[in-house]
């Protein structure tokens, strides 16, 4: 297993996340965002109404 990074993996990066209102892509987003990317997030948020 590998240690944790300083949080600059993805620094300078851009990520798209589909589906980023929760679960996966919601962890994907975050994970992506703590290690310096600049994320844009995408979810149909269909419900009842």
């Amino acid at each position: 297993m590998t240690p944790p990074t300083t949080g600059r993996l993805c620094a300078g990066r851009v990520v798209a996340v589909t589906g980023a209102g929760r679960g996966l892509g919601r962890a994907h987003a975050r994970a992506f965002a703590a290690e310096g990317a600049r994320v844009v997030v995408n979810d149909l948020g269909v419900g009842p109404g």
